[in-house]
């Protein structure tokens, strides 16, 4: 969430282009990363939607790459990638989809995960 915040101040404050794009490129690998540890969590619980949140989440990070594409080309506005990544991300995705999945989710196996991981 820091990130997401840093990033959204950059916009805001009307920063250079460079430091949003800064803070794209250290949002978007943090959301790749933590797409990556979601569906080892939820293989290991066994979440029978697994292989169709995986689809979701690959086709998000396509999504992002091509704009984060056009915004270091200069043909996006940094606003306009803020928005995918506060509306299609975060609130139709990890406030929708991931939802299915958390009564499958072990409080203890989560949490060993995540501590094996140091996340």
């Amino acid at each position: 969430m820091e990130d997401v915040n840093k990033l959204f101040t950059a916009i805001l404050y009307e920063r250079p282009t460079h430091e949003a794009a800064e803070q794209i490129d250290v949002l978007i690998r943090g959301v790749v990363q933590h797409y990556k540890d979601e569906e080892e969590i939820i293989a290991v619980a066994g979440y029978p939607g697994a292989t169709e949140l995986g689809a979701i989440h690959r086709q998000l990070v396509e999504s992002a790459a091509i704009l984060v594409g056009r915004f270091h080309a200069g043909i996006l506005a940094s606003g306009e990638l803020f928005q995918f990544l506060a509306h299609d991300v975060v609130a139709r995705h990890m406030l929708g989809a991931d939802r299915k999945f958390f009564p499958y989710l072990e409080a203890g196996a989560y949490l060993n995960l995540m501590t094996r991981k140091n996340c």
